[in-house]
């Protein structure tokens, strides 16, 4: 009975962290040199809801060499630009990803509320995307 109690909490728990990942997918939005940009929206503290989201952004380097990336990302409300965040920069290894960690870089979401950002006449776009061809390492 003790061991139907525990399979049963655990499946109930890995069932519903399952679930809410997938949820959180991230959405490709641009492609530039070999190198696929990908986003998402998450709270910027994970494991509370109701705190402001933060823009992730994946890259992906589907090239044989690696890369520096510099990049930014335009905040639009309507036709307006309302923000733009700080120069980017990353370094990613030929066929591998790199995600922009929540908590070291992160996107500040500026002054939009969470209602805002869900809200059809906000949009972002990635801008300015420097990419540069590094030497691979023996």
């Amino acid at each position: 009975m003790k061991k139907t109690i525990i399979f049963l909490v655990l499946w109930l728990v890995l069932g519903g962290f399952l679930n809410a990942n997938a949820q959180k997918k991230f959405e490709k939005t641009t492609e530039k040199d070999g190198i696929s940009f990908f986003y998402k929206w998450r709270p910027s503290e994970i494991f509370k809801k109701d705190t402001p989201l933060a823009l992730i952004i994946k890259m992906e380097n589907k090239n044989e060499y690696p890369v520096k990336i510099n990049f930014q990302v335009n905040y639009y409300w309507g036709m307006d630009l309302k923000a733009t965040s700080n120069v980017q920069e990353a370094t990613i290894k030929p066929k591998t990803t790199f995600t922009h960690n929540l908590k070291k870089k992160g996107f500040d979401n500026y002054t939009f509320s969470n209602k805002e950002l869900k809200d059809d006449d906000f949009s972002f776009e990635i801008v300015k995307i420097n990419i540069e061809k590094l030497p691979k390492k023996k």
